[in-house]
């Protein structure tokens, strides 16, 4: 894996792990606190809701207890029981002893006498003698026990009604029938959920119809909106708590509770956007924190990077300049890390030793390269004096020969003559050799012009016309459409090409053919000289411009050597090789010169 160019280094690596790591970690401080705060809040809600209905479920439970006992102390009163027993019960005086209980009983809107038969004989509402016992609930049950009967309809409406038998010991003498004042209820749930805004309660019965309308403001009885929430299956729990829409459809957060010994449920619901209203504030502060924690930790990651990278950085610094070779400046020591600076101390005591090393191997190749250049240069002298002795003693022994016979002959002075003038031709050999090697070993002072390479060709090429013709050469001069333009010093550049013109001859026999072009690219003009002589030499190539090196039998190994410097005088190139418009293996195959000149120089 190749990390990008930032994640290279260590300081950007160290600061982009550990602000990854702080920031995963706060991001999962932040999601477990929201999720903690979530939870502990909807838990205290649910709690609360759980309390809240259980208090309710008692307060109605005692107040229908209340309701019992005061219904079972009339009951038990003699004066309904004598009545009772006669065949016709005084009705107003009946009717007085109602009025006069129900002004002190609070619980009860209405009171009403029945006998046996199911006729009312008294009642604090005349509209109670208009209801036939026998075929009411209320009344059927209340001859057996003290009953909470279903929801009665009248004419007027629903209304909860209680009845519990007139006994004459073991004898029922009629039915005491009570109204129950629900808003005495109502007042007494109100109060207990007054405190908290947004929650409402209801008192239903086991079909789930109101039977008190809560703090919705609901004035008559009517079937539950819970039938179609999760509640309805909740209801043989103990105590149950959840998510569901209200009559309304808002959702809610409600809990329900039965009441022990009634067929009656409390149930409690709190509107939900007072459920999480605490807990998006709990999150606001969290993701506050949160941001505030990573900020303050990344730039303390900062910090600490920049306290671990500051002198590492010092010591790379001191790397690169000893990698470029400057061992003379010293390491900077740099503070804060003991571990770095006893590696930059390190450092610079081997600094130090190759500083010092580097000092004494640059003395020793000083004093070695001296040593070579001079072996150099006695193994010139030596190459040159050979060369010289070699090809002076060639001469000098043709000249003895010469002077011996002239002194021994005792012919005429045409012999006299001959051998004069061959003495004459050694001693301009001679002469020849030594200006060569003069002119090789002078330095070159260039005289440059702006010249065209090709009519420079062209008017060297003339100059041999009669050796062509001689030898039956064909010349064939390939030029380009446009000038090459160059600056050169002409008559050393002529000499080049005489050297080279002259070599090529020597290579071909009678009916040669001798090709020069001249080409030109972007940085380089080139003159290409192709023969088809008798090719290279076995030997390298490479010892063909080396001095007094010849494979001619009378050369004296200065043509080559002589080109070879007049080219990097000018500060080009030549080659040579087998020519390259020729495929191997055709004979014959003849040699190929290149002689580059730069166009930009």
């Amino acid at each position: 894996m190749k990390w990008p160019r930032p994640l290279r280094r260590i300081g950007w690596r160290i600061f982009t792990f550990f602000a990854l790591l702080l920031v995963s970690v706060s991001l999962l401080f932040s999601i477990t606190g929201l999720k903690f705060a979530d939870e502990t809040i909807r838990s205290n809600a649910e709690n609360e809701l759980r309390i809240m209905s259980i208090n309710l479920s008692r307060q109605v439970q005692r107040q229908l207890n209340h309701i019992e006992e005061t219904l079972n102390s009339l009951e038990h009163h003699g004066f309904l029981v004598e009545e009772l027993r006669k065949a016709e019960p005084n009705r107003s005086e009946i009717e007085e002893f109602l009025q006069n209980r129900l002004t002190s009983l609070a619980l009860f809107e209405e009171l009403a006498i029945y006998n046996r038969n199911g006729v009312c004989v008294g009642a604090t509402d005349p509209s109670w003698y208009d209801i036939p016992g026998k075929q009411q609930a209320f009344f059927i049950t209340g001859l057996r026990q003290f009953n909470f009967s279903d929801i009665y309809t009248s004419d007027e409406g629903k209304i909860q009604l209680v009845s519990t038998p007139i006994n004459n010991g073991t004898m029922t003498r009629g039915v005491l029938v009570g109204q129950v004042n629900m808003s005495w209820i109502y007042d007494v749930m109100d109060q207990q959920l007054g405190v908290l805004p947004n929650t409402d309660a209801f008192l239903i019965d086991s079909a789930l119809r109101f039977i008190t309308p809560g703090k919705t403001g609901i004035d008559r009885l009517l079937e539950s909106h819970l039938i179609a929430t999760p509640l309805i299956k909740h209801l043989n729990q103990e105590f149950w708590v959840g998510q569901y829409p209200n009559f309304n459809g808002s959702q809610v957060l409600g809990t329900v509770s039965k009441i022990p010994n009634r067929r009656w449920y409390v149930v409690v619901e709190r509107d939900l956007v007072e459920v999480v209203k605490p807990i998006k504030s709990a999150a606001k502060v969290i993701v506050a924190v949160s941001l505030l924690l990573i900020g303050v930790l990344i730039l303390l990651t900062y910090l600490l990077t920049r306290s671990i990278t500051r002198p590492l950085m010092t010591l790379v610094e001191g790397a690169q300049r000893v990698a470029t070779g400057d061992f003379k400046q010293p390491f900077t020591i740099p503070q804060g890390i003991d571990e770095v600076a006893f590696l930059a101390s390190e450092f610079d005591k081997m600094r130090g030793k190759v500083a010092a090393f580097q000092e004494r191997m640059i003395e020793r190749l000083e004093e070695s390269e001296r040593k070579r250049l001079e072996s150099e240069r006695l193994a010139a002298i030596g190459t040159l004096a050979s060369s010289l002795a070699h090809e002076i003693r060639n001469p000098l022994n043709a000249m003895s020969l010469l002077l011996a016979r002239l002194e021994l002959s005792k012919s005429s002075d045409e012999v006299r003559s001959h051998v004069t003038r061959d003495l004459r031709g050694e001693i301009g050999r001679l002469d020849r050799l030594v200006s060569d090697i003069l002119d090789y070993a002078r330095p070159l002072n260039l005289q440059c012009q702006d010249i065209d390479l090709g009519g420079l060709v062209q008017n060297t090429l003339e100059l041999y016309r009669g050796v062509f013709d001689g030898k039956q050469i064909r010349c064939e001069l390939k030029l380009p459409v446009a000038p090459v333009r160059l600056r050169l010093d002409v008559d050393r550049v002529k000499q080049a090409l005489v050297n080279l013109i002259q070599n090529a001859v020597d290579a071909m026999s009678q009916n040669g053919t001798f090709i020069v072009t001249i080409e030109s690219t972007d940085l380089w003009a080139q003159a290409i000289l192709r023969d088809d002589g008798v090719g290279l030499p076995s030997q390298p190539t490479g010892r063909l411009f080396d001095l007094f090196f010849t494979t001619k039998e009378k050369g004296t190994g200065l043509g080559l050597s002589t080109v070879k410097k007049i080219m990097d005088a000018h500060r080009g190139e030549v080659s040579i090789g087998a020519r390259s418009d020729v495929r191997a293996g055709i004979k014959p195959q003849g040699s190929e010169v290149v002689l580059s000149f730069p166009l930009y120089s």
